[in-house]
This record gives C-alpha cells, sequence and structure tokens, in this order.
C-alpha cells in the first residue's frame, strides 16, 4: 500500500507521552500515520523511506474510526 506523501513530518518522541497533538481530518477522509524506529530513520534518509515505502508500523484511520476513538490515537509499540 503506498501512503500518499505530504511535505509535513512530526517527530515525536518514543519515551514520552504526548497529548493535545492536532491533525486535521475531514468526514470522509482518512488519517495515515507512518511510525519508524529510530534505527530505521538512521540506515536511511528520508528520500528513500519516501521512494521505497518504508515504514515500521502503518495505520490507516478513517473519520469515524477516529470519531469512535474520541479522536485519539495510543500506540505501545505492537
Amino acid at each position: 500500500m503506498t501512503i500518499p506523501y505530504y511535505d509535513e513530518w512530526h517527530v515525536i518522541n518514543t519515551e514520552e507521552t504526548h497529548t493535545g497533538y492536532y491533525m486535521y481530518v475531514h468526514k470522509g477522509g482518512s488519517l495515515y500515520v507512518l511510525i519508524y524506529k529510530p534505527e530505521t530513520l538512521k540506515k536511511y534518509t528520508r528520500e528513500e523511506l519516501i521512494e521505497n515505502d518504508i515504514a515500521d508500523y502503518r495505520y490507516t484511520f478513517t473519520y469515524d474510526e477516529l470519531e469512535a476513538r474520541d479522536f485519539t490515537i495510543t500506540f505501545t509499540g505492537d
């Protein structure tokens, strides 16, 4: 599955808990979340990640799925 590329990357430290991080998803739309391990980011350039469609974890959430989760995503590493 190829995820649409957007020129804005958000980096969140995995050692911390983050709340209040906002992204816009309209009704009928989807949010694509790609998660990279630190070693993956050291091994590949940003261009290689995009060109070769590399990600350690991939999630797609529809607006309805996000709404059912109260617009909250919790990543546990699983």
